[in-house]
């Protein structure tokens, strides 16, 4: 079994899920101002764009959670097997 390092498994890590703006191009992302991020959200209808940079930014976050732990289960599963043998 070829031994891969965290990094290498982080990069090529493989998400269950489809991405939040897999199909949405990068017009249709925008990020907020400094100003606005920092007031938040007044009685108003935000742009769709916001939106979609809001839950672009918690799929990709959550992509890196779910990596993290499919390698910290992958790590586990040998110590596990190496400690059965």
């Amino acid at each position: 079994m070829a031994t891969i390092t965290r990094e290498e498994f982080l990069h090529e890590y493989v998400p269950e899920y489809k991405s939040w703006a897999s199909q949405a191009s990068a017009a249709d992302i925008k990020t907020p101002t400094d100003v606005r991020i920092v007031s938040g959200w007044v009685v108003e209808q935000p742009l769709h764009t916001y939106f979609n940079w809001h839950m672009n930014r918690t799929d990709d976050r959550l992509t890196q959670l779910e990596a993290r732990v499919a390698w910290l289960e992958k790590c586990l599963a040998s110590q596990i097997a190496s400690t059965t043998r």
